[in-house]
């Protein structure tokens, strides 16, 4: 086992307090964020893997469907990130790139991301459609999720250095939308 995974299990009240920064705004501010952050019960699930760490805010009944993915050994967002070794198409190829935003995409039959290095992004209202072996066909949307590759810049060491900056540039770009 990577011991990546106990070193960002140890990190997780420092994480916590990241994302807590999200409900520590002004109102005026907070009522502009996405839905699933004014629910009365956030939750938040954070997944690792030697390439990348993943953030992602969750509904009651995502929890559960995710809880029942994990259980089965079966990663939480099927087909969201491709493997390393793969080579085929995918909706976005990223690498080396700081504070994106992809919203409102609807993927089916592909995988969303192929992960390069050093990269940070925002997952916002995406829509995620694939046959999926021993699952058949299995859909999801996530509602808001924060990724960060590792690589030679962006490591398990500071890596919430990054995750601090992607949450203050969510915080600068919807508190600056005017709907």
């Amino acid at each position: 086992m990577d011991d990546r995974f106990g070193e960002v299990r140890a990190r997780t009240h420092t994480i916590k307090n990241i994302m807590g920064k999200l409900l520590r705004i002004s109102p005026n501010i907070q009522q502009k964020f996405p839905e699933i952050l004014t629910t009365k019960k956030l939750d938040f699930l954070v997944y690792s893997t030697q390439d990348y760490i993943l953030i992602a805010f969750l509904s009651e009944s995502e929890r559960r469907k995710i809880d029942k993915l994990i259980k089965n050994n079966v990663h939480p967002f099927p087909a969201l990130i491709a493997p390393k070794e793969y080579e085929g198409a995918v909706a976005f190829n990223i690498q080396n790139s700081k504070n994106n935003i992809f919203a409102n995409n609807k993927i089916s039959n592909l995988y969303s991301f192929k992960l390069g290095s050093d990269s940070t992004f925002i997952v916002y209202n995406h829509s995620q459609s694939n046959i999926i072996t021993d699952l058949g066909q299995y859909e999801y949307i996530i509602s808001l999720a924060f990724i960060i590759s590792f690589g030679d810049v962006i490591n398990i060491n500071n890596f919430y250095n990054y995750l601090d900056e992607l949450v203050d540039f969510f915080i600068l770009k919807w508190g600056s939308r005017n709907e």
